[in-house]
């Protein structure tokens, strides 16, 4: 089970071995032998024996601003399996090794963006129809370059084109008028991106919660290069389930009339307070004019300075972030819960598995490609 705890100013607390989540007269029970992950979304508190409680049961729990950004995690004790950990390292050594896997997730999302597109164009005939079978096509010879490409650098552009030529095709699909033309990440300018924005994170959870599950250390990736901070092995297996779980979502949930425009909200753009001339500065105050009599033999410290650094959250100035509403943010948390539930058979072992079921899989079968068991990374690749 995956709670999603949103309710600002709610409390999450501990009762023996359950969690009660508590806001004024709200009181509900989360048993924790059934929780797989706790997700806390903007100002919902979580006292210490909670913590204590989610340490000892190894539940990740993960803290969303309201509006589903990433903020962290908290996790039990590291995984103990250091050996494995270390054939992660070492295997960054090898540079075959890191461009086969790397080859395998791009061959894996572009693949499944193929299918996605024609999907949608055996669907909507009449929606642009050439510009389908374009992009489909372009995708395709991109594969193919990606198949014989050599260079870590190349295959990642081939991924980036691919992407882009795939929104070009996507956004023929929805029925409705929603303003989306490209892919805008931050901030999400129309309801779409901002849909797609929460969902990426919501499955970033999911494939990040995988890895750790499988023994594995979702840092080390191999198509997403190393940096600091970066869950790169997280980025990298996600990318095969992309169209799969969130751009397939997405599009149902504008065109089932799940969502619609009135569902969202755009943020004013923050403006700086207005001077006021009629307040005076600090420096007005003349017993604070030291610096005016430098020479009176009282002071001789150095001129300090202060660097301004810019914030790194800051949003780009002459764009309105569209945000969705407390109600309708339910309906998208509980849709995507149904989306990543849904069974299909799974090319690789033949039996009906759910998505959330097929990323568990995928991160097993990388542990079993890392410690030799298997050949070669293979991704899931749906038709």
């Amino acid at each position: 089970m995956i709670a999603y705890i949103k309710q600002q100013g709610s409390v999450v607390g501990r009762e023996g071995r359950t969690l009660v989540v508590r806001k004024e007269d709200f009181k509900q029970t989360i048993f924790t032998h059934r929780l797989k992950q706790l997700v806390l979304m903007g100002g919902v508190m979580l006292t210490a024996p909670a913590v204590n409680l989610l340490c000892r049961e190894g539940i990740d729990t993960v803290f969303l601003t309201r509006n589903g950004n990433f903020k962290g995690r908290l996790e039990g004790l590291e995984q103990k399996n250091v050996f494995l950990h270390r054939r992660q390292f070492e295997s960054l050594n090898q540079p075959t090794f890191v461009l086969e896997c790397a080859r395998s997730f791009v061959l894996g999302k572009l693949h499944n963006m193929i299918t996605f597109i024609a999907r949608l164009k055996r669907r909507y005939k009449q929606r642009s129809p050439e510009l389908m079978v374009g992009v489909v096509q372009n995708i395709r010879r991109l594969a193919e370059q990606a198949r014989k490409c050599e260079d870590l650098n190349e295959l990642r552009g081939y991924e980036g084109r691919g992407t882009r030529l795939f929104f070009e095709g996507y956004r023929n699909g929805f029925s409705g008028q929603l303003n989306f033309v490209k892919r805008v990440r931050r901030p999400p300018t129309d309801p779409v991106n901002s849909v797609l924005s929460l969902l990426y994170t919501m499955l970033f959870n999911r494939v990040h919660a995988a890895l750790r599950l499988a023994g594995l250390d979702p840092r080390i990736g191999y198509l997403h290069s190393l940096d600091y901070g970066r869950y790169s092995l997280a980025l990298d297996l996600m990318e095969e389930f992309r169209s799969l779980v969130v751009e397939t979502g997405t599009l149902s949930l504008f065109n089932l009339k799940i969502l619609d425009e009135h569902d969202f909200f755009f943020e004013e753009a923050s403006q700086p307070a207005p001077d006021d001339p009629t307040c005076p500065g600090i420096n007005d105050d003349p017993l604070g004019g030291f610096y005016e009599n430098p020479d009176d033999g009282f002071f001789t410290a150095p001129e300090q300075r202060v660097e301004e650094q810019p914030g790194a959250d800051i949003e780009p100035q002459g764009k309105r972030p569209c945000r969705l509403k407390p109600d309708s943010l339910k309906r998208v948390l509980e849709s995507f819960e149904d989306k990543v539930k849904a069974e299909f058979i799974h090319p690789a072992t033949g039996r009906r598995l759910s998505y959330d079921d097929a990323m568990k899989f995928q991160a097993r079968h990388l542990r079993a490609v890392l410690e030799g068991e298997q050949a070669r990374y293979m991704p899931l690749q749906l038709k």
